[in-house]
This record gives structure tokens, sequence and C-alpha cells, in this order.
């Protein structure tokens, strides 16, 4: 698990780990964790639509192959919000 310092760091994080598998050639991929949507590139994010698959399915998901990464920050449980 990588604790970051903010969303914006998160995601930064999120593509370097996905960009150094993919050019290893490695069969792992990493997951990312954040509350709400924030913009990035331009775009706007969400943890869904980087990961592929929807918020409540991140515990989970870490557990099973291919995940090995959990890259985090400002994640508010739904129960909070």
């Amino acid at each position: 698990m990588v604790v970051t310092s903010g969303i914006e760091r998160a995601i930064q994080y999120y593509h370097a780990f996905s960009e150094y598998l993919l050019e290893e050639n490695k069969p792992y991929k990493a997951i990312i964790a954040f509350s709400g949507e924030h913009e990035y590139g331009g775009v706007k994010v969400t943890e869904s639509s980087l990961n592929g698959f929807a918020s409540n399915l991140i515990p989970d998901k870490i557990q099973e192959d291919p995940y090995r990464f959990l890259i985090v920050a400002e994640k508010i449980p739904d129960r909070l919000r």
C-alpha cells in the first residue's frame, strides 16, 4: 500500500505504477482509492473510472490476482459521507 499526500499525487503514482508494470511486462496491476471526483489532465476521474470496476469492490479485488498495489489518498468511507 502506498499512502500519498493527496489525490493528485495518488493519480500520478497510479499512472507511474501502471506504466512501469506494463513496460516491465509484469502480470500485476495497481488499484487506486480516493473519495469523490478529481480533475486530472483536463479530465474528471474517479477511482471507478481509473480502476475499471466499482469502488465497493476494492476490498475484494485487492485480495485477488493480478492486483498487488493499492495507492490511496483522502479516502473517506461511504458510511461517513
